[in-house]
């Protein structure tokens, strides 16, 4: 087996848990397959029951061909495969192809085991379907026990901050529990709708009250700072759709790291692309705009 990959399959169990996991341990495999303890009343006494936490899915590291026998000598345990749409060009109908075996990215796989480690029983799985995805930003969240785990913004109704999506293919989701805006960072903005743009306004009438403040004797208020430091910490990897927005980014990150005085190092990146990325913008409006706020001696 010299050569091919380990890939995180996704098996579907119509056997016990004490079966899969003597399968499992028989075959000397890495598995995840969480359960829960259940507890129900029994002819007046409490009994607690061990079930399958996440619509009997078994999740098996290994190689193609040992998942294939696994499956192959074993009842009970079957792979699972990806569907795509299939157009057929003669009659113009859709179908469903069946076609590669299901697999999870080691990445992803990652941050599912971890969502579902910090809940005890009650995890609350839902359907991707459930969701309308192409509303969510795709965050990483970057402090507290969720630190690292990558998923898709569920957002509160008037709130920055929300639960994290994370998703494994189209089966399952698993939504964390809910995050701060300032553990978040903002990696793509939401396909749809318009308030990424909304944002990045805001944050300019931020900013200018922050240059005007920095020149006084005063200089940079708290709330300054924080809204500053929050911009750098939520939008350093945003990579926005067109270049007019990717240029009032990088002009946003060079703006507050100037102001909060951060070492030219931190920040000397962001100056490069923005002078790279000028000769290639079309919107004098922008060209102005990039060019009016680097001026600025802050």
């Amino acid at each position: 087996m010299t050569g091919t990959p380990i890939k995180w399959f996704v098996l579907k169990t119509s056997t016990s848990i004490s079966r899969i996991r003597e399968i499992m341990t028989r075959e000397g495999l890495e598995f995840f397959f969480p359960t829960f303890q259940s507890t129900a009343s029994v002819k007046e006494k409490k009994v607690s029951r061990e079930k399958a936490l996440v619509l009997d899915l078994l999740f098996v590291h290994c190689h193609e061909i040992e998942m294939v026998r696994v499956c192959e000598c074993n009842k009970g345990v079957r792979p699972i495969y990806q569907r795509r749409p299939v157009l057929n060009k003669d009659s113009m109908d859709l179908s469903i192809e069946h076609s590669h075996y299901l697999v999870v990215p080691d990445k992803q796989m990652g941050y599912f085991m971890r969502t579902v480690s910090m809940y005890q029983n009650n995890v609350p799985f839902l359907s991707p379907k459930e969701v309308d995805m192409t509303k969510g930003d795709v965050v990483r969240v970057i402090d507290g026990p969720f630190r690292g785990i990558e998923g898709t913004l569920i957002s509160e109704q008037g709130k920055d901050g929300g639960r994290v999506l994370v998703q494994i293919s189209d089966i399952v989701a698993i939504p964390t529990m809910s995050i701060a805006p300032e553990f978040l960072e903002i990696l793509h903005f939401a396909p749809t709708g318009k308030h990424a743009y909304k944002k990045f306004d805001a944050f300019q009438k931020r900013l200018d009250t922050a240059i005007a403040n920095k020149k006084t004797d005063l200089g940079l208020t708290d709330t300054d700072i924080k809204a500053l430091r929050t911009f750098i910490a939520r939008y350093s990897n945003l990579i926005p759709d067109t270049n007019n927005y990717k240029a009032k980014l990088l002009t946003y990150l060079i703006m507050a790291h100037r102001l909060l005085e951060h070492p030219k190092e931190e920040y000397e990146h962001v100056e490069i692309a923005i002078e790279q990325l000028l000769s290639n913008l079309k919107s004098n409006n922008t060209i102005d705009f990039v060019k009016k706020y680097l001026s600025i001696q802050s």
